[in-house]
């Protein structure tokens, strides 16, 4: 998994190997995002970031709207690009959504997972178990959680939970490295595949249920705390 560089740390040849200016300049800040790096609220001005970047401001602007769809940036009056903030309503609504969402597509997809999908889900449990990085805890949780649902298409409502991690990312990073809740999170996901070997379907939805909304809580209650 390619690392990107830090902003202050860029170099005009760290740009090669990417499609565009544009993705280049949407990769880099969306890592400073997620990673922290850039805290909720920063201003995301475009001339220093197209400086920091070795770009012009056009794929910078483009990148910041990109990051915008994301639900990663704010546009604001009289202020431009911000680091956008979720609260922790916002935090509780999205793992509430995800709670309905994700129970359906484990029913649907369960009676059809192959020994093949289970397998490689086992070996996504198994890497963030034994990699615990706050880094990658988000896109492996995404990719177990996705492939448990392998047995049904329904791509549209796959999209919506990526475009939902996508937005939690950082504040789940922030949950596993300083609230220590990897280890309830990971007998949760131990606890689920038991379900879907056994092709219990009622046992395996009513814990991934429970699995998002007490992770919801947890993640909500950090953030009020931390803000005070």
């Amino acid at each position: 998994m390619q690392e990107p560089p830090r902003v202050s740390e860029l170099h005009p040849t760290e740009q090669r190997g990417y499609r565009t200016a544009t993705e280049y300049a949407a990769l880099v800040i969306r890592e400073r995002i997620l990673s922290g790096s850039f805290p909720d609220g920063m201003p995301l001005r475009q001339d220093e970031l197209a400086a920091k970047l070795d770009l012009s401001r056009m794929p910078v602007r483009e990148a910041l709207r990109q990051l915008e769809a994301e639900g990663l940036v704010d546009f604001q009056p009289r202020k431009g690009a911000v680091v956008a903030a979720l609260s922790p309503d916002d935090i509780v609504e999205i793992y509430e959504l995800r709670a309905q969402i994700e129970p359906t597509l484990l029913r649907l997809s369960m009676p059809n997972l192959t020994d093949t999908a289970l397998h490689e889900a086992e070996m996504l449990q198994a890497q963030i178990e034994a990699h615990p990085s706050p880094v990658h805890t988000g896109a492996l949780n995404l990719q177990f959680h996705l492939k448990l649902y392998s047995g049904v298409e329904r791509q549209r409502t796959k999209s919506l939970l990526t475009s939902f991690n996508t937005t939690i990312d950082r504040y789940l990073r922030l949950l596993m490295s300083q609230l220590g809740y990897s280890a309830k999170s990971d007998s949760e996901h131990r606890a689920l595949l038991a379900c879907c070997h056994a092709r219990d379907v009622e046992g395996g939805c009513a814990i991934l249920a429970r699995h998002l909304l007490e992770g919801g809580n947890a993640l909500a209650s950090f953030v009020r705390d931390r803000h005070g």
